[in-house]
C-alpha cells in the first residue's frame, strides 16, 4: 500500500512538472478559465438605395468601383476633395481596392462607382467632442503587405500616408506612376507631376525648371566613389554624411515606390550604393541599396529599390548579390533588415535558394549549415530557413541532416528563375572603412 501511494505521488509530481514546463514554454498561453472572448465580427450590411445616398460621399464608404479593365471591384473611399471648377456636388474620391496593394489607390469620380453598391460608414456618435462633428466607423486595410507590423502601427502608418501627394514623376527618359506617399516639402505636395534630375536627384514642378538646372549642372554621376564597372553598369558608394542632400532626395524618390520605408532616420549614419547605367550622356540611376555604417546587428542591407522603369532586368538580384560580395570582402555574415517588402522577400528567397542549391550540387562530401555560411556569408538562420522552406532537411536519429538529391535541386533551381544580372567580384574595387569595422 505504501509503495502504491508513493508511486501515485511521484506520478502526480511528474504531471505537475510537465504542466509547469508547458506553461513556461508557452508564456503567452491563457488558461481556459481566463480565455479572452473572440472579438465580434463586423455586421454585414446591405447597400442603401441611391435615393437615400447623401453627397458628397463620406470617407470609409464601401462600394464597387471601376477597375483598370472596366470591371467593378470592391473598394472603400479613403479621402475626398472638391473637383476644381465643379459644382457643389462635384467631388473627387480617393479609393482603395479591397485585397489589392495600396500602390493601386487612385482618385475617382462619382460616375466611376456602382450607385447600387454604396454602403455608408456607420454613425458611432452624433458629435465627436474633439472635432465637434459626427463620428463614423473607420475601416482599415486588410493585411496588404504589412507583414511584421502591429495593427496599431499599421493604422498610424495608413493615416499618415493614406493619400499620394504626387501622382507621377519624370526621371530621365521615363515617366512613372507614383505608388505611395512620400514626405516631400509642403511646397511640392499637390502637384500631379514632379521632374527629377537623374544626376543629382533634385526635383522640380515643371520641365522648364529642370531644363534650366540641366544646363548648369557639370557632374553627371552620383556624388561618390565608383567601386564597380562592368558592361555599362556601375556602382557608386555615396556617404550619407558627405552627400546628405543627394541621399535625402534618393530616399524621397525611393519612398514613392516603397510603402514602409522610413525617411526619418539619420541619413548621415548610412552608406548608399547606387547602381547606374552608363553611356555618353552620363550615369543614370536605376536602383540602390543602403547599409548602416555601424549596424548593431548583422544587417548588410537596410533598404533596396530597383526603380520601376528598370525592373525586370535582373537589377534587384544584382543589388542583393552585390551586398553579399561586400560582406565577403568584410568577412562578415550578413542579412537584410526586416521586415522586407513583398517583392524584397521574393527576391531574397530566390537568391538564397539559388546560391545554396548550386553549392549543394557542386560540393563533394558532407556539408553543414556552418560551412554554407562560411562560403556564402549568409547567416545560419537564413540558411536554415531556406533549407526548411525547400524541404531539404531530414532527421536521422533525431539529428537534422541536409538531404539534397540532384533532381530535387534542379527542380528548385528552375523555380528560382534566372540569375539576373551577375556580379563579377573581380571588378569590385572596394575595401571596408576602418572607422566602421
Amino acid at each position: 500500500m505504501r509503495a502504491q501511494k508513493k508511486n501515485k505521488k511521484q506520478k502526480r509530481g511528474k504531471e505537475n512538472l510537465v504542466k509547469e514546463n508547458a506553461q513556461q514554454a508557452s508564456p503567452a498561453a491563457v488558461p481556459e478559465t481566463q480565455a479572452q472572448p473572440e472579438a465580434p465580427k463586423p455586421e454585414e450590411r446591405e447597400p442603401i438605395p441611391w435615393s437615400e445616398v447623401e453627397l458628397p460621399l463620406l470617407p470609409h464608404t464601401q462600394l464597387n468601383c471601376t477597375w483598370r479593365d472596366g470591371t467593378m471591384r470592391p473598394a472603400r473611399i479613403i479621402e475626398r476633395r472638391p473637383l476644381k471648377g465643379g459644382g457643389a456636388d462635384d467631388w473627387e474620391y480617393y479609393v482603395h481596392y479591397r485585397g489589392v496593394d495600396r500602390r493601386m489607390d487612385c482618385w475617382k469620380l462619382l460616375e466611376d462607382f456602382d450607385k447600387d453598391s454604396i454602403i455608408p460608414p456607420r454613425l458611432l456618435d452624433a458629435v465627436d467632442p474633439k472635432t465637434k462633428k459626427p463620428k463614423y466607423e473607420e475601416i482599415h486595410s486588410e493585411d496588404d503587405g504589412h507583414h511584421g507590423f502591429s495593427q496599431q502601427k499599421i493604422r498610424a502608418h495608413e493615416e499618415a500616408t493614406k493619400v499620394k501627394n504626387v501622382e507621377q514623376i519624370e526621371l530621365g527618359r521615363h515617366t512613372m506612376d507614383v505608388w505611395y506617399f512620400s514626405p516631400l516639402p509642403p511646397e511640392y505636395s499637390g502637384f500631379k507631376k514632379l521632374y527629377f534630375c537623374e544626376y543629382d536627384l533634385t526635383y522640380y514642378v515643371s520641365r522648364e525648371q529642370l531644363l534650366r538646372h540641366l544646363r548648369k549642372i557639370r557632374i553627371q554621376h552620383p556624388p561618390g566613389n565608383e567601386i564597380y564597372r562592368n558592361n555599362g553598369v556601375s556602382m557608386f558608394e555615396v556617404d550619407g554624411d558627405e552627400a546628405t542632400e543627394y541621399c535625402r532626395n534618393l530616399c524621397s524618390l525611393a519612398k514613392m515606390f516603397l510603402d514602409h520605408k522610413s525617411v526619418e532616420c539619420c541619413i548621415n549614419d548610412f552608406m548608399f550604393y547606387v547602381m547606374c547605367e552608363c553611356d555618353e550622356r552620363g550615369a543614370h540611376v536605376v536602383g540602390y541599396f543602403s547599409k548602416e555604417k555601424a549596424p548593431t546587428r548583422k544587417f548588410n542591407l537596410s533598404c533596396i529599390l530597383a526603380i520601376p522603369a528598370y525592373q525586370r532586368r535582373g537589377y534587384g538580384k544584382f543589388l542583393v548579390s552585390f551586398s553579399y560580395e561586400l560582406s565577403k570582402i568584410e568577412k562578415k555574415v550578413g542579412t537584410p533588415e526586416t521586415p522586407l517588402s513583398d517583392m524584397g522577400q521574393v527576391t531574397y528567397d530566390s537568391h538564397w535558394a539559388r546560391v545554396i542549391c548550386n553549392i549543394l550540387k557542386e560540393v563533394e562530401g558532407p556539408v553543414s549549415v556552418k560551412i554554407l555560411s562560411d562560403m556564402t556569408m549568409f547567416t545560419e538562420q537564413d540558411i536554415t530557413y531556406t533549407l526548411k522552406r525547400l524541404n531539404l532537411i531530414r532527421y536521422v536519429k533525431g539529428q537534422p541532416v541536409i538531404c539534397a538529391p540532384i533532381a530535387t535541386l534542379d527542380e528548385h533551381l528552375k523555380k528560382c528563375g534566372s540569375v539576373g544580372l551577375p556580379v563579377d567580384p573581380r571588378k569590385i574595387v572596394w575595401s571596408p572603412n576602418p572607422n566602421y569595422v
